[in-house]
């Protein structure tokens, strides 16, 4: 691409046949390399440091039509049952659905170091959680389709 100039990115479903009950689920990385006007004049022996790369990833969704449940009700129907290490999540719904907040017992479960944040359609994530006595209340924020905040609350026997 010539300097200054804008490109678009057409995305166009393929042959390939998708799985009608339930979301699929698709990454597009776009990268780029921002032009310097300094480095126009500098020969490669007289650069010092890094380029930096600007890099975007974006998560894609494709949701057949005619999914038997809303998915408000697909994001609040989440099944918790605890293990000795920690809890299972369980989704019985054809939506993917992905964690900003989860709360168990008052404990925050989506910190920084926990790298699964995400429960796929029709199954089941193990999160390791200690020290939670139950019953427990148990209150989850997820990403809805408007790229806000759906909030849900329910217990763990």
């Amino acid at each position: 691409m010539e300097p200054g100039s804008q490109n678009q990115v057409r995305i166009i479903k393929t042959g390939q046949a998708l799985p009608a009950d339930r979301e699929s689920l698709f990454w597009f990385t776009a990268q780029a390399i921002p032009l310097s006007t300094e480095s126009n004049n500098l020969s490669s022996k007289q650069i010092s440091g890094g380029v930096q790369v600007l890099a975007n990833t974006i998560k894609l969704m494709y949701r057949p039509s005619g999914l038997p449940v809303a998915p408000e009700k697909g994001f609040g129907a989440l099944r918790f049952k605890t293990t000795a290490e920690g809890i299972t999540i369980t989704n019985p719904s054809p939506y993917y659905i992905t964690f900003t907040s989860l709360k168990v017992g008052g404990q925050e479960l989506m910190t920084k170091q926990q790298k699964e944040n995400m429960v796929s359609p029709f199954s089941t994530l193990f999160l390791p959680l200690k020290g939670v006595h139950y019953p427990a209340k148990v209150s989850w924020t997820v990403i809805n389709d408007l790229g806000g905040g759906s909030t849900y609350q329910g217990e763990i026997p």
